[in-house]
């Protein structure tokens, strides 16, 4: 997933790493927020899933069995799409901007001529979480911390894309 993102979602990846590595402390703290604000959208997607049900049902109910089956069959992959697409986001594309972001501010602190070889630092930036992970009580701590961290990278990012808002 980091090698994927570095190479197809280069420029996200950039922007999401350098908001954390400009403005940490705000990128954790948006983080934790966004955490809580993910249960909200998990529970939002199974009332989603809940809806997709009753209205086909309804439309069953009025003797369009035909049309029910038809709106169940596109709109559960649908929903279940965009679930996946967001839980993989979670567990996977935050871990890799948060890593991706502690190394390439190492490398160029410490080593600056390793900050050539971005992937490489991506690689290794994985390999040392999940080597930290692995730390029996740390480890969750750890995951929790670098998710957040993840998440407001990219929110901070996705802001910053944006621009300011123009005042009313």
């Amino acid at each position: 997933v980091g090698l994927f993102a570095y190479w197809f979602l280069r420029r996200a990846l950039e922007a999401s790493a350098g908001a954390i590595k400009g403005r940490p402390l705000v990128a954790l703290g948006i983080g934790l927020v966004g955490l809580i604000l993910v249960w909200a959208t998990i529970a939002a997607f199974i009332l989603v899933f809940i809806l997709i049900l009753m209205i086909g049902i309804w439309l069953g109910r009025i003797d369009l069995w035909n049309v029910g089956w038809l709106f169940w069959s596109i709109a559960y992959p649908l929903t279940a799409l965009a679930f996946a697409v967001l839980l993989a986001f979670l567990n996977h594309g935050t871990i890799v901007i948060a890593t991706y972001a502690v190394a390439t501010y190492l490398a160029t602190r410490f080593v600056p001529r390793a900050a050539r070889t971005r992937w490489l630092l991506l690689l290794l930036g994985l390999l040392v979480f999940i080597l930290l992970r692995g730390i029996p009580t740390l480890g969750w701590v750890l995951t929790i911390l670098v998710t957040a961290w993840g998440i407001g990278g990219g929110g901070l990012a996705g802001w910053g894309r944006r621009g300011p808002g123009t005042p009313a």
